[in-house]
């Protein structure tokens, strides 16, 4: 019985509720067997079609184990149902609903689960990291399935751990202290401001879909929200000069290249002066869609500052490397076909989409006015899922009425290319 997704990107304070018990879907009044919406007959009726004694059995099973908190473990008993009943349920989606009204009609699993639930209302119990207590009955399904009923952590201090799990000791053993004053008032270092962390355990919104973790510069410093926020959103004064000045600083601050999520270089700091320094920096540097905006591609700005002089990067597949014309490539023979079809004069654009769909071409050259024609270089269809996306772009230009000009790795694509344009091996 889930209830919908909490969405912890924004920064406001949540009230408690639990998810649990038959009163929280109304289950106890038998809504779930006389609805008539199809929604839920449509599903009712094909786990009708196949429940067993066996299912009985097992919900029978999370009941006993986990009392009112069996729901946080739907997904787990779909799982077992379709392994009893020797089916496949996929596509159902409102099977809570189902688990918990065959709960409630069962004598034993009602009992067992009411007298859990009005026993996890009343227990409290205290998180060991930021000392709090929290009642049971407000554990968030996640928490139940990842650490069982016998909870030692709060929801947000299990979610900060989990965070920064992967940074070493010095930065966990700074949690605990942080969680358990988050309530209190601090002085911004960077703009003097008042501000508190009560509601900001979770990251949020904050510069189009990049997220703001604002708990971690406090491990070290005293920041506030607005500055962090600050730090990921679009700096435009200064000159293109400046700009790069001070992405190319970023890059010698590091020890690391810049990707388009700047807001990460943070995880390199573990001392106060470096975290505010690298804050303040960011709260002056221009976005990652700024530099794309100003300089053609993140990419691009990055060879532009000096960052990548050379001019390309090594990737886990390919290279990103600029082609003449400054289009971004993601392997050499990409940067190749571009800079042929510039050195021949073929007008063209990258990373054009299909039409109405998400899937992009490598190339559309622009030769014929009342015509289209895309250029794919298709490198690896040795993949399973690369060969597929490659057949349906095939298929979607077939249907749009696109000309397709296929180019393959171990064909010579330039003649293929000569040949389709009515070009010479000489000609600029």
């Amino acid at each position: 019985m889930r209830a919908p997704a909490a969405c912890y990107l924004k920064r406001k304070p949540k009230t408690c509720m639990s998810y649990y018990g038959p009163t929280f879907a109304n289950i106890e009044s038998g809504w779930y067997r006389e609805t008539s919406d199809p929604n839920y007959t449509v599903e009712r009726t094909r786990i009708d079609a196949v429940w067993n004694n066996a299912c009985d059995e097992i919900v029978r099973r999370y009941v006993s184990s986990y009392g009112t908190f069996f729901t946080a473990f739907e997904d787990d008993m779909l799982h077992e149902v379709e392994d009893a009943t020797a089916t496949d349920l996929g596509g159902i989606r409102y099977h809570c609903y189902y688990f918990a009204t065959r709960a409630w009609e069962m004598q034993d699993t009602r009992r067992r689960w009411v007298e859990s639930d009005i026993e996890a209302n009343r227990h409290l119990y205290r998180c060991t990291t930021c000392e709090g207590r929290v009642c049971l009955a407000d554990a968030h399904p996640d928490l139940i399935r990842r650490h069982g009923i016998d909870l030692q952590v709060c929801r947000p201090c299990d979610y900060v751990l989990r965070r920064y799990e992967g940074l070493g000791r010095s930065v966990l053993e700074r949690v605990p202290s942080l969680m358990r004053s988050r309530t209190e008032s601090r002085q911004c270092e960077l703009c003097g401001g008042s501000f508190d962390l009560r509601y900001d355990s979770y990251a949020y919104q904050s510069a189009g879909l990049t997220t703001v973790d604002v708990l971690y510069p406090n491990l070290f410093a005293r920041v506030c929200p607005r500055c962090s926020e600050g730090a990921l959103r679009d700096y435009r004064r200064g000159s293109g000069k400046t700009h790069l000045a001070r992405l190319y600083d970023l890059f010698v601050f590091t020890g690391k290249v810049p990707t388009q999520d700047l807001g990460s270089l943070m995880y390199v700091c573990r001392e106060r002066e470096t975290i505010l320094w690298l804050v303040d920096m960011l709260k002056q540097t221009r976005s990652p869609s700024g530099f794309a905006e100003e300089f053609g591609s993140f990419f691009a700005a990055l060879v532009a500052s000096g960052i990548l002089p050379d001019g390309s990067r090594k990737m886990l597949i390919g290279t990103m490397i600029l082609a003449k014309d400054g289009h971004l490539c993601l392997s050499i023979p990409e940067k190749e076909i571009d800079d042929f079809l510039s050195d021949h004069g073929l007008a063209h654009d990258k990373e054009v989409p299909y039409p109405s769909c998400s899937l992009r071409c490598d190339w559309e050259v622009f030769t014929e006015p009342n015509r289209r024609v895309f250029v794919e270089y298709f490198g690896l269809m040795s993949n399973r899922d690369y060969a597929r996306r490659a057949q349906e772009k095939i298929e979607l230009a077939q249907q749009a009425g696109i000309e397709l000009v296929a180019l393959y790795p171990d064909g010579d694509w330039g003649s293929v290319l000569l040949d389709r344009f009515r070009l010479t091996s000489g000609s600029t």
